[in-house]
């Protein structure tokens, strides 16, 4: 993610430096239209992709704390409660349902 966010920044940068090629008269204005128009595209495609990125490390983050506590659960009752073998394993075949 730390790419997409530098990615991110260069594409401000970018068009800091279509202004300047403006101003200095080395593109015209519909050269600047153009080339604002694919920035502004790409840093919402950007966007998108980093806000998928974070929504997908928080469903992976509930995943492993839902699994971690079935897991705690599970051998919370292995030290309190007599289980055999199948019944243990029963448990444990449970943590990876979610």
């Amino acid at each position: 993610m730390l790419f997409c966010r530098l990615s991110r920044g260069s594409l401000h940068e970018l068009i800091d430096q279509l202004i300047t090629a403006l101003d200095e008269e080395y593109i015209t204005k519909s050269e600047y239209s153009n080339g604002k128009e694919l920035i502004k595209r790409a840093l919402g495609l950007l966007n998108g992709y980093i806000n998928y990125l974070i929504k997908a490390k928080s469903d992976n983050n509930t995943f492993f704390t839902a699994m971690l506590n079935k897991l705690q659960t599970c051998l919370y009752f292995r030290r309190h409660a007599p289980f055999g073998k199948h019944t243990l394993f029963k448990v444990f075949q449970g943590i990876f349902i979610v």
